[in-house]
């Protein structure tokens, strides 16, 4: 095991004990970290807005506290972001991040010293159970997605710069700077695909990836090829690579079969649900699955009517948003994450599997067909691409034919859908057919659009009607 993984791993053995301990003990942990949220922001402006000093249980945090996006907290960020003090934290904001997501422009999301640690106590166990597992992913160096932030930078009125400058940063210092020692880090330049291209190739013994997005992956892979012409898999190329952990599920899935090509025999891991905003899930190991990251923030599940719950509430096989609570100053925050609880365990621990962003279903004419519904639809199908609602009907934006027809009989499953196209109020679904990798290019127009990172966009299978302009041209 390199060094700087040793010390890595040993300043963050506190945070995995959390992990575990609230692991064996979810819903208890919860209601611990619900108590504590609302005993240290109680005399803040949110919390004396919501009556925290009175709240003694959760279903009265439910009542006293409405779920919320992000739009919604604008009375209380504006000031944050102006640099009040005390206004949704005590605790002293050290600095803010920004992210895009699919259905809105840019967020920009507070950071607190006691949010890094929350993030870190999920990542912590992960990381030990890789430790205990497969100590071999720490035998070499690590590549993680330190992505390049929007080329237009940007700075709150207070005068405080929007965004981190790597993802060390979302660790507490005494980690992130092990963390750091054990990276490949690529130097700053104008191409950061052509400069982190070059720096894997000069590492001989990677050990692991770490990304978001199987695109940011499938992007890196391109730029490594056309450094290195003779280059066949990343498997030949770095024998000692033991893993690569990215998003898999949902719409990311339809990309795994060019990964898996690309990487040769190398295993790919699901990284679970962490996003800028906070940590829903975290991969275990040991079960080969996601499960809760119990420990981290205070999670919640809605059902299709609103209506939450904390984790001793949850049923197995049922489909939930996930909504958080964090040190963020986030207070039921909806995170438009849908989830399904595929199993939960002894302890009452769930495990989680991300079906797609909640609320994205298309109704022109009555046909309401869903972004996990045409996500199913194409993974049957095998086609491979993106479905836009038009004007009179749908176009399938794609690099070939693989599959469009048999996705067109998929769709009409859906009886509305296939009721709509019979009446000749929807037109048969067009195909368009795209340049190789366009998909790429939407992703870095979409982080340039909005100031997000690469590795944070999240092309959705489904666009609504009116969204296409958005993410690109004809």
């Amino acid at each position: 095991m390199m060094n700087a993984a040793r010390n890595w791993l040993e300043s963050l053995r506190p945070y995995a004990r959390k992990h575990e301990h609230a692991c064996s003990n979810p819903y208890l942990y919860q209601k611990n970290i619900l108590k504590e949220v609302l005993s240290q922001n109680c005399e803040t402006v949110f919390g004396v807005d919501h009556q925290f000093a009175s709240i003694s249980s959760y279903d009265e945090f439910k009542a006293a506290v409405p779920v919320r996006r992000y739009q919604d907290f604008g009375p209380w960020m504006k000031r944050v972001l102006a640099g009040e003090d005390n206004i949704l934290t005590r605790e002293k904001v050290i600095g803010f991040e920004q992210t895009s997501g699919s259905s809105g422009g840019r967020k920009v999301i507070p950071i607190t010293e006691s949010f890094r640690k929350e993030m870190t106590v999920g990542i912590a166990g992960w990381m030990h159970q890789w430790k205990h597992h497969c100590p071999e992913v720490f035998s070499g160096p690590a590549y993680w997605s330190i992505s390049p932030p929007s080329l237009d930078s940007s700075m709150t009125p207070a005068g405080v710069k929007i965004g981190m400058e790597d993802d060390t940063a979302y660790f507490p210092a005494e980690s992130a700077q092990h963390l750091a020692g054990m990276l490949v880090l690529p130097k700053q330049g104008d191409d950061f695909f052509a400069a982190t291209a070059e720096a894997l190739l000069e590492c001989r013994d990677l050990a692991s990836i770490s990304v978001w997005s199987p695109t940011f992956f499938l992007q890196l892979d391109q730029a490594v090829r056309s450094v290195q012409q003779d280059f066949q898999t990343w498997q030949q190329q770095w024998p000692n690579l033991q893993v690569l952990s990215c998003w898999t599920d949902a719409q990311a899935g339809v990309w795994m079969k060019d990964v898996r090509r690309s990487l040769g025999d190398v295993r790919v891991e699901s990284k679970g649900l962490l996003a800028t905003e906070g940590v829903s899930s975290v991969p275990d190991v040991n079960l080969n699955q996601c499960v809760m990251a119990a420990g981290s923030h205070l999670v919640e599940f809605m059902n299709a009517e609103g209506d939450c719950v904390m984790c001793d509430g949850a049923n197995v096989g049922e489909h939930y948003e996930i909504v958080l609570t964090t040190a963020a100053g986030l207070y039921r925050y909806r995170t438009m994450d849908l989830m399904c609880i595929d199993a939960i365990n002894g302890q009452g621990l769930p495990s989680l599997t991300f079906l797609g962003r909640a609320g994205r279903c298309s109704d022109l004419v009555g046909e309401k067909l869903t972004e996990n519904f045409v996500i199913e639809c194409m993974q049957i199908s095998g086609a491979h691409g993106i479905l836009s609602a038009e004007t009179r009907g749908y176009r399938f934006f794609t690099e070939n034919q693989i599959g469009t027809d048999q996705l067109e009989k998929e769709l009409c499953q859906n009886p509305y859908y296939a009721q709509a196209v019979k009446l000749g109020q929807l037109r048969p679904m067009e195909v368009k057919l795209m340049k190789k990798g366009f998909q790429l290019d939407m992703i870095e127009r979409r982080a340039l659009a909005t100031g997000g990172r690469l590795g944070d966009v999240k092309i959705p299978s489904l666009l609504l009607a009116g969204e296409r302009e958005g993410w690109f041209d004809l």
